[in-house]
């Protein structure tokens, strides 16, 4: 039985995340924001370890003081993310490895999963989440 959340549950595709990270003025550091405000952003280990892998690579480090201000927004993210174990297991997405957002948004019964994925896009609404661009997100 999946959590019941305080605030609506939402998913954040990996790249975005990576976008509010090494842009702190952009309209994605403004996803995060009003989904920090709004939601329960909701992740899984899966999720969660690709974020860690893709935010440590080296090429980040140019948007970056110093690596102690990178892992300060990581941490960050660890902890206001809710980490899910996913009851669900799919194979929808024309990429494979987006499925783990499909999967994560399904157990917590997400409303939104906000991506600018084609792939994920394209599957719009899936079941009944509504996968949507971070301008979509903003407008609502």
């Amino acid at each position: 039985m999946p959590d019941i959340f305080i605030k609506p549950p939402i998913v954040i595709d990996t790249n975005l995340l990576i976008s509010a990270m090494i842009s702190p003025n952009s309209i994605i550091h403004e996803v995060l924001k009003k989904a920090l405000e709004d939601h329960t952003i909701c992740t899984s280990q899966k999720t969660l370890d690709e974020f860690l892998e893709v935010a440590t690579r080296d090429k980040f480090l140019r948007f970056f003081r110093n690596i102690a201000d990178r892992d300060k927004f990581i941490a960050f993210i660890i902890q206001v993310s809710k980490i899910i174990e996913p009851a669900y297991r799919v194979n929808d997405c024309r990429d494979p490895k987006d499925n783990m957002f499909l999967e994560v948004a399904l157990t917590c019964n997400a409303i939104y999963l906000v991506s600018g994925d084609k792939d994920l896009l394209s599957l719009n609404p899936y079941h009944h989440i509504q996968i949507i661009t971070p301008a979509q997100f903003l407008e609502i």
